[in-house]
């Protein structure tokens, strides 16, 4: 039992840490993104891409030495919650 326990929990980590693994976003492919994370205020919605969706500035905090932003994107057929952040001077992570 313990095992079969084990095994459905590393499949079910090794299913998500995959999901994730999908979702890059990258500035010379997003590029309205990427600039509205620059320059924009919270509450700015655009479009992430003609074909993909649209994207939301939920929120804005500072921590630990680095700029996050809270971003609701809404695809075709699903909805996700990223958070971008980034140290002073870097790039979006």
């Amino acid at each position: 039992m313990r095992l079969v326990l084990t095994l459905i929990f590393v499949i079910a980590v090794a299913g998500c840490a995959n999901n994730g693994a999908s979702r890059r976003y990258a500035r010379d492919a997003h590029g309205p993104l990427f600039e509205a994370l620059d320059r924009m205020p919270d509450g700015t919605q655009q479009d992430l891409n003609e074909k993909l969706g649209t994207f939301r500035i939920r929120s804005t905090y500072v921590g630990n030495g680095r700029l996050c932003r809270l971003v609701e994107i809404r695809l075709k057929d699903e909805f996700i919650g990223e958070t971008f952040c980034k140290a002073k001077g870097g790039e979006w992570r």
